[in-house]
């Protein structure tokens, strides 16, 4: 066997073990979906953190960063940083609360929902063309495997 020979059927047995790692594979559909999902947005003037706090915003009409961080599982600063940047784009609004002035509103701004609006087709589409690959049982087995691996994991 040549060290070429070697090497490729090496990589090709770690290659196989990873395939096989659950974890990996979950890691791996997660990571084809954000680039996919960057890709969407492409000429959009949004990122993908972006597009998922409009939605959030969008989904429960009025929304805290602290509710964002933990709806989204987003880091805190980034959250931060992310409404910063679409209050500043005229995207987003940010309001005091009337009673506790340290807890800020966040609402989605006229132009945050047109914006919104423009992308959010792609992305049905895309949970469509999903949903789509697998038959009607298939989906509902899915949708439990993914709560009770999520419910194991946030123990």
């Amino acid at each position: 066997m040549t060290y070429d020979s070697r090497i490729k059927r090496k990589s090709e047995q770690a290659l196989k073990s990873l395939e096989q790692n659950l974890t990996f594979q979950i890691a791996y559909l997660a990571r084809t979906l954000e680039i996919d999902g960057a890709e969407k947005l492409q000429g959009s003037e949004l990122k993908l953190t972006d597009y998922r706090i409009l939605l959030a915003i969008e989904l429960f009409d009025r929304l805290t960063a602290a509710d964002l961080h933990r709806i989204l599982l987003i880091d805190p600063a980034q959250i931060s940083r992310t409404v910063s940047s679409l209050s500043g784009r005229k995207l987003v609004t940010i309001t005091p609360d009337s009673i506790n002035k340290r807890i800020k509103w966040l609402a989605l701004d006229h132009v945050g929902q047109q914006k919104l609006d423009l992308v959010k087709p792609l992305f049905e589409q895309r949970q469509r063309d999903i949903e789509n690959t697998l038959d009607p049982k298939e989906l509902i087995y899915l949708n439990r495997i993914i709560k009770k691996i999520t419910t194991t994991m946030s123990k």
